[in-house]
């Protein structure tokens, strides 16, 4: 037993000792950042020492004396080290004090920058809910009332889509409701970042089918939302005139008989530059239709169909080959494989033969055979049983890709001026480097909110590779908080990788210190549908493991806030945070390892 126990003072040594010389190594980054989150950066340079090799065995050893197994050890690492070392010399019988450590202080940092980020929480829960607003709550005020009511403490706005008058009115419309209630509701403006989507997809047919979504008892939840668009140009939608698009203004009504004869009603939607018809009832349409443009009972226009109609998709299954072009370059005459519009067009010059490419969150997975000037060769290795259909604004992501793209277009840094006053926080999606973190917390001084919160977006697999580095540049540019945004990140990893991927982030957020958002596709299936699915309810749990966790928008959204909240309130009934079972972390390493700058 004695042999035992020297031996494993000897480990803790070695470790307490590569603790030290990793916080010497990190000497620069660590007098980088200020005075009140020095500890936090200090300790996650402790944390990255300790994860650099295998402990499973010390632990199991540990465990085997009724001793910590550091497997809690996160947000302390020198604190639980030095002790369960001052508990192994008792037992020695070595003279040893027991070092005085406020372990309480470390979970008291983390709280603080939570609420200083996230607001406080509510319910007794140290876990905040947020919603994302889809492009109605602008127009319609009663939707943050409800969201509000049901127990939301954040709202999100995402800039991708529609325009600053929505994105004020949604945040106008949640301020109001939040003071109504007495409540601190904070808001997240999401900027788009270098997203990548596909463009116009040119496969024609002749009839196209718009639907609502309707519940399992038949009745209408959301319309159809049938696009518009300028006659001539390629984007999917029906074309009309461009005089009459411009003409249009919500609430007019476009009366036609569909394909099958039967009489429809599309009511206009101005949703930005977007126009669209709602219609509660299926339509067909083809070229041909006979449309009524009327304003109450003015008649506005009386026109035909003509033969523009585009596919909303490019159904596709393994094997098949289809070209990614530049949206704005020249198109093939008699293209031998189907054209896909690329919206990004700087993407070309970055792109290899023989890297990977994935589409739709990774619902399509495919390999460039062949790189080209503003075009590549894409054949299809991976879909689901019975191909997938590749539309128009789907994500694009390149996992072998190593791309330098601009995290802040003009159209960013416009919609970052534009929603400034109105919001608390700003999510930088797409973030992969510290030069970035920095640059976002200038661009919010220069807009006259040096306060503004900043959310970094782990969306990539070089922005989690760069974690370590981002987590000290959010330490020096507080307040400022990590989103785990599982979508694009569960493409670019691998889903097999999702489980472990999302842990590391969890684990090194709470070495920093810093507040972790647990994001995309929670309660998805509730908020579109109405009914969860087992597996949902159960991730959702998951997600108590974080500061707060993320609802994106759906017709059911309020009921999935209402589930939310009692999950999350049950789950704090049960633990705080976890154990783990420290294997050598491979994030510990590259840049960080031996001092290098962390660099863009």
């Amino acid at each position: 037993m004695a042999a035992e126990l020297r031996e494993l003072a000897r480990a803790l040594d070695g470790l307490l000792e590569q603790v030290s010389a990793r916080e010497s190594t990190l000497a620069h980054l660590l007098a980088a950042t200020p005075a009140p989150t020095r500890p936090s950066a200090r300790n996650l340079a402790h944390y990255l020492a300790l994860r650099s090799g295998d402990l499973r065995p010390l632990q199991q050893q540990l465990a085997s004396l009724g001793l910590s197994s550091l497997g809690r050890a996160e947000n302390d690492v020198a604190g639980s080290l030095a002790t369960v070392r001052a508990v192994l010399a008792r037992l020695l019988g070595e003279t040893m004090e027991l070092p005085s450590i406020d372990f309480g202080a470390a979970s008291r940092r983390l709280a603080a920058h939570a609420n200083a980020l996230l607001g406080p929480a509510s319910g007794g829960r140290p876990t905040r809910v947020m919603v994302t607003l889809p492009g109605e709550a602008a127009l319609d005020p009663s939707f943050a009332d409800a969201v509000i009511d049901a127990g939301t403490e954040m709202v999100r706005i995402n800039c991708a889509h529609d325009g600053p008058e929505q994105w004020v009115a949604m945040a106008t419309h949640a301020r109001a409701a939040a003071a109504a209630r007495g409540r601190d509701v904070r808001i997240q403006a999401d900027l788009a970042g270098p997203k990548l989507r596909t463009g116009t997809v040119v496969a024609r047919r002749d009839v196209v089918r718009y639907r609502p979504l309707r519940d399992r008892f038949g009745a209408t939840v959301t319309p159809a939302r049938i696009p518009l668009r300028v006659r001539g140009t390629s984007a999917a939608g029906v074309p009309i005139s461009a005089g009459l698009l411009d003409t249009l203004a919500d609430g007019d009504t476009l009366r036609l008989r569909d394909a099958r004869g039967r009489k429809r009603e599309w009511i206009i939607e101005r949703s930005g530059e977007a126009v669209f018809g709602l219609c509660d009832r299926t339509s067909y349409v083809t070229p041909g239709l006979q449309v009524e443009a009327s304003r109450g009972r003015e008649l506005l226009a009386l026109f035909r169909l003509d033969d523009e109609l585009f596919d909303l998709g490019l159904p596709l299954v393994a094997g098949d080959r289809f070209t990614l072009v530049a949206e704005d370059a020249p198109r093939s005459a008699r293209p031998v494989h189907p054209e896909v519009g690329c919206l990004e067009p700087a993407v070309f010059a970055f792109v290899r033969a023989g890297e990977r490419v994935l589409f739709d969150d990774g619902k399509l997975a495919g390999t460039i055979e062949h790189a080209a000037p503003e075009r590549v060769l894409v054949r299809i290795d991976h879909t689901r049983r019975g191909g997938a259909t590749l539309r128009a604004d789907r994500g694009i992501n390149l996992p072998d890709t190593a791309l330098a793209l601009p995290l802040f277009r003009e159209r960013d840094v416009a919609a970052l001026r534009a929603v400034a006053a109105h919001v608390d926080l700003i999510g930088l999606s797409f973030v992969h480097a510290p030069a970035e973190v920095e640059h976002a917390r200038q661009l919010v001084t220069e807009a006259g909110r040096p306060d503004l919160g900043l959310v970094l977006k782990i969306e990539t697999r070089h922005a989690f590779e760069q974690l370590p580095q981002l987590l000290f540049a959010a330490l020096a540019n507080m307040p400022a908080g990590v989103m785990v945004a599982r979508g694009d990140l569960a493409a670019e990893v691998g889903f097999e990788r999702l489980a472990e991927v999302q842990e590391e982030i969890l684990w090194l957020c709470e070495a920093a210190h810093l507040p972790c958002i647990w994001a995309t596709q929670v309660l998805d299936q509730l908020a579109r549908t109405g009914m969860p699915s087992r597996a949902e309810v159960t991730d959702a749990a998951m997600g108590a493991r974080s500061e707060c966790v993320m609802l994106n928008k759906g017709p059911f959204v309020v009921d999935a806030v209402h589930l939310l909240v009692d999950v999350l309130e049950r789950m704090e009934a049960h633990h705080a945070k976890k154990r783990s079972l420290l294997r050598r972390l491979a994030v510990t390493a590259d840049a960080l390892a031996e001092g290098g700058d962390p660099g863009p």
